[in-house]
């Protein structure tokens, strides 16, 4: 997974699709299956509530529980999708790219 510009590009990172994925088989089924939705397409991290970004979060999610890690990042970008989808603005923005992107960034620095 990569991020670019607001903007990130999905695939199956060419790996075993199982690796560090210790929980049981239905968190690798849940990530595999978000990660097929996903495809090699953009996503327009921009796009807060659209269905790619969803499926992204729901991977981003994922993730972040087999790698036990960005806990703080999920969190920030929690709020942030609850304000933009409540009251429509999080600290003075439309959307929160930034979130997801540091979210995203988190999850796939080693």
């Amino acid at each position: 997974s990569t991020a670019t510009e607001g903007r990130a590009v999905e695939g199956n990172g060419g790996g075993d699709g199982g690796s560090l994925h210790p929980e049981p088989a239905h968190f690798r089924q849940e990530m595999q299956k978000d990660q097929a939705a996903l495809g090699e397409r953009e996503i327009d991290l921009g796009a807060t509530g659209s269905q790619d970004n969803n499926k992204l979060v729901s991977l981003l999610k994922c993730e972040s529980r087999a790698r036990r890690k960005c806990e703080d990042v999920s969190k920030r970008y929690a709020q942030c999708h609850a304000a933009i989808m409540g009251v429509g603005m999080f600290k003075g923005k439309r959307n929160c790219r930034n979130e997801l992107a540091s979210w995203l960034q988190c999850v796939t620095t080693p």
